[in-house]
């Protein structure tokens, strides 16, 4: 969502959001899966929070868990949906901000991965949504999410980026406002339509920027006891990808693993 609108982010984008989006490199779905290992061997459940179009929700309900998909985006939830569909997968969706999610049961482990997290209109939210964590988990379950850092909105965000297909043309070019640590992104595509004219979508982005050691803080004051943080580059070291490539994204997004209070 934008920090000025409680509308969802991709409310328009649900449906072109793979095509818009950057597929998510296997090197971190390996990452994802080595960190998650441990702790799924002694669980039950899962929540996606943040789930978009579904692809991690419905590799969970795959390997036999029960899951929970929450987004604040009906239009993702569509897309979600229409995959379990087709895999024959049981999985329950919830359309629901992160900050005030509930889930019917408590699960083992939340998953959030690709920067959902910072879509938070306002820093302060964090409070919020690390404590609607807490909430959902089980007594030593594990909160897992990463966030993109001021280099990604710096480097990456600030280069044009133009992408094409038969029926669909995207724009997109963005930076940092350091002023209000935020990340900003104007993305606009046009989706080729029957007629043969073009429609036209637009979305305006911004992400806030969090240091490592608020985060932590956070997590911390809101009851989880036990923060382990990897760094982008480093989860990416059992990858195929070269040295030289991995060091080059070092700072661009850290993941946090953290362990609710046990009762």
């Amino acid at each position: 969502m934008s920090r000025n609108s409680t509308k969802p982010v991709y409310a328009d984008a649900g449906i072109y959001y793979e095509a818009l989006r950057p597929r998510t490199p296997e090197a971190w779905n390996r990452a994802v899966r080595r960190v998650v290992r441990p702790i799924l061997a002694r669980a039950e459940s899962v929540c996606e929070l943040g789930c978009g179009p579904g692809l991690r929700a419905c590799e969970f309900a795959r390997a036999g868990f029960r899951v929970f998909a929450v987004d604040i985006s009906e239009m993702m939830l569509r897309t979600a949906r229409k995959r379990a569909r087709k895999a024959n997968l049981s999985i329950t969706f919830i359309r629901a901000d992160m900050r005030s999610f509930r889930l019917p049961r408590q699960v083992d482990l939340i998953n959030s991965e690709w920067g959902a997290i910072n879509h938070l209109p306002r820093k302060s939210d964090l409070v919020r949504v690390a404590r609607a964590a807490g909430r959902a988990l089980r007594s030593g379950g594990y909160f897992l999410f990463d966030v993109n850092h001021r280099s990604v909105f710096e480097r990456i965000w600030s280069e044009v980026e133009i992408r094409e297909t038969p029926k669909l043309f995207k724009v997109q070019r963005g930076g940092y406002n350091p002023d209000r640590a935020m990340g900003w992104l104007e993305l606009t595509w046009f989706v080729a339509q029957r007629n043969g004219l073009w429609k036209r979508f637009q979305a305006n982005i911004e992400e806030i920027h969090w240091s490592c050691a608020e985060i932590r803080r956070i997590l911390l004051q809101a009851g989880f006891e036990q923060v382990q943080a990897f760094d982008y580059a480093d989860l990416m070291t059992n990858s195929k990808t070269p040295q030289g490539v991995r060091e080059s994204v070092r700072g661009f997004k850290t993941s946090f693993l953290a362990r609710w209070k046990r009762t």
